[in-house]
């Protein structure tokens, strides 16, 4: 990786407070952060820092479905 990408992903963690789960999954009994609450704060950060976050819906080998997110630097 260069060290220009490592400067912002420095910057980037610096720059994004924790997050606290609010909402709740009765299937499991327990609480999440809802991925739109997530991007909503953390897309802001990345983009200031010449980043480009990508996602995209795909299956998996086993046949479930996943999201694929990538992240790509200006560098």
């Amino acid at each position: 990786m260069k060290t220009e990408t490592i400067e912002a992903l420095i910057k980037v963690q610096s720059e994004i407070d924790a997050f606290y789960k609010h909402e709740d999954n009765p299937f499991f009994k327990s609480k999440y952060v809802a991925l739109p609450k997530i991007l909503k704060h953390v897309k802001p950060v990345l983009n200031s820092n010449g980043f480009l976050l990508t996602q995209r819906p795909s299956i998996s080998d086993n046949g479930q479905d996943i999201l694929i997110s990538e992240v790509i630097h200006t560098s």
